[in-house]
């Protein structure tokens, strides 16, 4: 009840820009980064409109209009993450900051992101913490294995997960948080295993 009077309260001041919010708040200004948040959200009910319908009746004497997709340079938040919702059919970008974040991260949070959004379409009672946000085929890639030579691919359990993770600090040794001991017999990957993690 609270989040549902918070959030429409929030689409109730819907029109107010942020620069107005934060000269009101006076939040102190950084050149690195926004003031009040750093990642958006943004999701936009195109229902009812059409781009044709638009063209169609705009007249400006004899001068043609053409629709032309731009592209911004900069980004005003560190991510902006947009969807526009037009009746069944739901299309996103992502907006980042490339000096913060790699293409190839951006790729991975988006493929996160629509595993998130098939697991719920699945299963709406789900919890989150319940949904495998990386894929089978994106672990194997990661740890550069042909699905042809795996069987199937199994979670760390948090104590396997626990171990590999102090291995990264000791490459000599793996010793789980309960103070278990365990010697390595050949040199684990570190960077394979970092790359699997991140």
């Amino acid at each position: 009840s609270q989040i549902k009077t918070t959030v429409l309260d929030g689409f109730s001041n819907a029109d107010v820009p942020v620069d107005l919010i934060a000269e009101r708040l006076a939040v102190p200004r950084n050149p690195a980064y926004s003031p009040l948040v750093q990642v958006a959200f943004q999701l936009l009910d195109q229902a009812g409109f059409s781009v044709d319908s638009v063209l169609s009746n705009a007249r400006f004497g004899d001068m043609e209009v053409e629709v032309v997709g731009g592209q911004t340079q900069s980004s005003k938040f560190d991510i902006t993450l947009n969807l526009t919702l037009n009746e069944s059919q739901l299309a996103g970008s992502l907006e980042f900051n490339s000096a913060l974040f790699k293409r190839e991260t951006i790729a991975t949070m988006v493929a996160h992101y629509q595993t998130l959004c098939q697991a719920l379409l699945t299963d709406l009672d789900k919890p989150l913490a319940a949904i495998n946000f990386v894929g089978d085929s994106h672990i194997l890639e990661r740890l550069q294995l042909d699905s042809k030579d795996v069987h199937s691919v199994i979670p760390l359990s948090a104590m396997q997960y626990d171990m590999f993770m102090d291995n990264l600090v000791n490459p000599h040794s793996l010793q789980s948080s309960h103070g278990w001991q365990i010697a390595i017999h050949r040199p684990l990957d570190l960077e394979l295993w970092q790359r699997c993690i991140q």
